[in-house]
């Protein structure tokens, strides 16, 4: 019998390559390999991302929301999900791209973004992401204990894709585009990534294409890169 997948959201975390010190070059995307160890994809370059936790569209988490609504979610991936489910898909995203690398799309409750954070928010920010990553506390707890607001809308919705049948682990995933926000770094988790790249998306498929890294279905990436 076919493994059911389980729903899960992928981030495409791209940025402008630095060209004669200004952002105007070509993009690049963010891509983590994955330790060997790991049960699926080990020892390939993924983007980040996970699977859909019930707290993901829990109420009170869908409360700390600014910009969308469950209905407007529901009618971008137009699958049947229920409204509230379906912008889980976009938190739930936010919420892994959180655990991996560090970017948090949010802003203050005033709209504005978290490069006006003092030194004491951005302090228990990262130490509070280490706690969502355990599992013991919600990024829920997180985000309103700092007064911020997610931002879904940072979030382009591109495709959805469900692992083939013959598959022993298996997703069903939504993917989204993000840009870079403004005044944040990524700083990988590194119990889930062993390292990092920003390549442009040609780059990397030549790179696997000739063996230098290891990607999954690698034609499907092609289809995001072409976006």
């Amino acid at each position: 019998m076919p493994v059911t997948p389980s729903p899960a959201a992928t981030v495409v975390l791209l940025r402008p390559r630095t060209a004669f010190e200004t952002g105007d070059g070509p993009l690049e995307v963010f891509l983590t390999l994955r330790p060997g160890s790991m049960a699926f994809a080990g020892g390939n370059f993924v983007f980040p991302g996970g699977k859909l936790e019930p707290g993901d569209y829990a109420p009170e988490n869908l409360a700390l929301v600014r910009g969308m609504d469950p209905d407007r979610a529901a009618r971008i991936l137009g699958d049947g999900e229920s409204p509230e489910r379906s912008l889980g898909f976009w938190l739930a995203a936010i919420r892994e791209l959180f655990e991996e690398t560090g970017i948090l799309l949010c802003t203050t409750a005033e709209g504005r973004s978290l490069e006006v954070l003092d030194p004491g928010a951005r302090a228990r920010l990262a130490a509070g992401r280490d706690d969502v990553h355990r599992r013991q506390r919600s990024l829920a707890s997180l985000v309103k204990e700092l007064d911020l607001r997610y931002q879904p809308a940072a979030l382009r919705y591109i495709t959805r894709w469900i692992t083939p049948v013959h598959s022993p682990i298996r997703f069903d995933a939504r993917f989204f585009f993000c840009q870079m926000p403004p005044g944040q770094t990524p700083a990988p988790c590194d119990r889930e990534v062993e390292e990092v790249r920003w390549m442009e998306p040609a780059e990397a498929l030549q790179a696997w294409r000739a063996r230098r890294i290891r990607m999954r279905r690698c034609s499907r990436y092609s289809a995001i890169f072409a976006c």
